[in-house]
This record gives C-alpha cells, structure tokens and sequence, in this order.
C-alpha cells in the first residue's frame, strides 16, 4: 500500500483541487518512495496529514489523543473546529479527499457533508474511525504525542499519558476499578479487624451486671464475633484472591500490550544510527504495577556500567526527539493492515528539532536506507527549506524513486514540480 496522488477540495486550508492535488509519481511515471514536501509553517502541512488520515480511516488521531489537561480549551476546540473550508462553505462548494493507492483499484474517496447553520462536521469520538483501518493511525507520526510521555520525568504520569495516547483505554479502566475494589475490600477487611478488636475489649470488660444479664451480653458478642471473623475470613480468603488474580491478568496484558508497541531492540538500532553516543546504549521500558497506580519506567544505560538515567532529566533536546524518531519509525516498519500485510508507507511531519548537522545528516541516511532496504515509501513534511534542499543533495531524483513537492502559499502547491 502506497500513495501514488492525493487530491483535496474544501478541506481546512485547500479551497480548490487544483491547488490541494499531490501527485507522488516520478518522471517515469513510477510512484515515488520518498517524498519531502517543503511549506512554512501555516501554509497547510498539518492540514495534509489531517486529509489523508481522515479520507482513509474517517477521523484524526491527533484530535482524538489530544492533551487534554485544559478542558475549557478541549471544549473550546470541540465548539469550533470544522473540517470544511471556511471560504467554501461561504460558496457552498463540495468539500472531499481522494486518495490513489497502488493496493485500490478505485480511490478512496471521503466528502466532507454539507453544513447547516450551527452545525459541525467533525465528531471527536473514536467511533467514528473504521475498524477495519485503524492499523493506519500508526503509520502517521504523532510526535508531539511520543514527547508527552517520553519527556515526563514522573513514571506515573508518564505511565496515564502513554495510555492515553496509545494504550487500550478500556483495558486501563477495568484494572482502575479492579484496584479500587481490592483497596475497598482491604479498607474493608481492616475494618472487621477494628471491630473485633472492640469487641475483645467489651467482652473483656469487668462491669457489675448481674449474671444473667452478663450472660446475655458475652451471647451477643460472641455471636457477633462469629459473624465478622466469618465475613472477614470470606474477604481474604475469596474476595481477595480472586480481585488480585484478576489484577494480575489484567496487569499482565496490559504490561505485553506496551512490550509489543516498543520494539525495544529495533529502537535501539535505529537511535545509534542517528546519533552513536557511546555513553548511552541501551534504552529500556519496564511497566511496574507493583503498587495502587501503575509506573512506567524508562531507562538508559551505558557501557562503562552506571546506574540507568532517565532521558527526560538527563538527555538534551536533540537526543530526546532522536529517541520520539526512533521509536515512531520501530512501530511504523511493523504495522499490518487487517489482512495481515505490511503497511508501506510511513508519514512524518517536520522531524527536526534541535538537531546538529551530524545527526540530521543521519537521520536522511536512515531515512534513504528505510526506503531501499525496507521498500517503504516516506512521505515528509518539512517547514525547514534547508533540510528539503539537502534532501534533494542526498536523495536525488536521477538516483532514487524521489520527489520534491513545495507550496506557493496557503493551501496552495505549486504546479511545477521539479524532480
């Protein structure tokens, strides 16, 4: 499955299809696996990668997995956001994204439904999104999204937010309510503990009743000392285990499901290609669930055997988005369509941030070799018109199925592609 044209109407910042159409094939009309397309910020890179995903899976991942630790702004987004343009919607005109694919016959194509006074055309709901290409979302990178939890430095945090993102949320929550049932049912195991203990100290009290009233008295507490030894005996010896073993389950499934997204040893290839510090060379994930609220923990260690750093608190910033690169590219080489087959195209919007030229220059070496050796097709979006020019020197179009596509303006790519 790859790209070979992308058209799009009405869609966020392209008005017209003449100036959203994206055509991904060479001078010798073979589709080309390696794509760098140069904007300046605003002019509508986003708003590509928003078309694409939603022409082919019906919703957009980044919206959907958005921090939303300021709700008033979630809302506030939800209240406002539209998919059409806003100039086409003045106009009425038809809003869409075609996509040609080399696995489809057809395009796919999504229109975008008309609009009615107050009315939205976008749901952030997962429901929305189609079963069926789901496997799609891993293949667009979503940067921002690895950075919130790899640049916590709180394992705990870092453990919520990779959930959020990336982990099976209704999973998470049935472990949440497991663990608040375990500690209901030890607050309430300590409880019956608490009362016979009162009940020992009244039973053992040496007041003046009369006998049969005394008699009367110790009855009753022996009875109710039966009834909570009873009740707590229950508790701890089937309650308990069976929470705990389901928490266990539960925590074990969760723990593979993070494994499975980490391929930690590709991981570790891929970062020592872009940036071969020899003091760090290892990088690991270990999910701790030892305690009420699970952690997450990552480590780095070295070869001179120092105790394992936390990248957040000791790596810079080149090294960390190193890292978020890594560990997008690891998930996105093994993504597999419903079917079972390799997806072959991988979606990266705007890679550099704080690199030197020692790593950038590697990152496009790892790039190239993804595509030569992996077959991939990389479709990437840069606001960097250095960084698209030394693609250009590094990839070139007369060497490599390459091509080079740059916007005039907002919405608006340029007619006259040079390859």
């Amino acid at each position: 499955m790859k790209f070979k044209r992308v058209e799009i109407q009405a869609f966020r910042a392209y008005y017209d299809v003449k100036d959203g159409t994206f055509d991904f094939t060479t001078k010798s009309n073979e589709v080309a696996d390696f794509i760098s397309i140069y904007a300046p910020n605003g002019f509508g890179k986003s708003s590509f990668y928003d078309a694409v995903e939603w022409g082919y899976t019906r919703n957009i991942g980044r919206l959907l997995r958005r921090d939303k630790d300021d709700q008033s702004s979630a809302k506030a987004e939800e209240s406002n956001y539209i998919l059409k343009n806003k100039d086409a919607i003045k106009e009425d005109k038809d809003g869409f994204v075609k996509l040609y694919l080399t696995s489809e016959r057809k395009p796919v194509e999504r229109k975008i439904p008309k609009l009615r006074s107050n009315q939205h055309d976008y749901k952030f709901t997962e429901n929305e999104t189609l079963e069926t290409r789901k496997f799609f979302q891993e293949v667009i990178m979503s940067q921002k999204l690895i950075d919130a939890f790899l640049k916590e430095d709180d394992a705990e945090i870092r453990y919520e937010r990779f959930i959020h993102s990336f982990g099976d949320k209704n999973l998470n929550r049935k472990y949440k309510i497991i663990t608040e049932l375990i500690k209901h049912n030890n607050n309430k195991i300590e409880g019956l503990r608490q009362e016979l203990h009162q009940l020992k100290a009244l039973f053992e009290t040496k007041l003046n009743f009369n006998p049969e009233i005394r008699s009367i008295i110790d009855t009753e507490i022996e009875k109710l000392k039966k009834s909570i030894i009873k009740e707590k005996s229950f508790l701890e010896k089937t309650v308990y285990p069976k929470l705990e073993l389901e928490r266990k389950l539960l925590s074990e499934f969760i723990e593979k499901q993070i494994e499975s997204f980490f391929n930690v040893e590709l991981i570790n290839t891929l970062y020592r290609k872009i940036d071969p510090n020899p003091k760090h060379i290892a990088i690991s994930f270990k999910c701790d669930f030892s305690n009420e609220k699970p952690l997450l923990n990552l480590f780095v260690t070295g070869e001179d055997k120092d105790p394992p750093v936390i990248p957040a608190m000791y790596f810079s910033s080149a090294q960390l988005n190193i890292l978020s690169l890594s560990i997008f590219l690891a998930k996105a080489l093994n993504v597999k369509d419903n079917s079972g087959n390799p997806v072959d195209c991988i979606f990266i919007d705007d890679p550099l941030q704080s690199m030197d030229s020692i790593n950038i220059l590697s990152t496009i070496d790892l790039l190239r070799s993804i595509v030569v050796n992996y077959g991939k097709q990389i479709i990437l979006a840069t606001h960097d018109e250095n960084f698209h020019n030394l693609l250009q020197k590094k990839i070139p179009s007369d060497m490599f199925k390459a091509k080079y596509i740059e916007f005039e303006t907002l919405g608006k790519v340029k007619q006259s592609f040079s390859d």
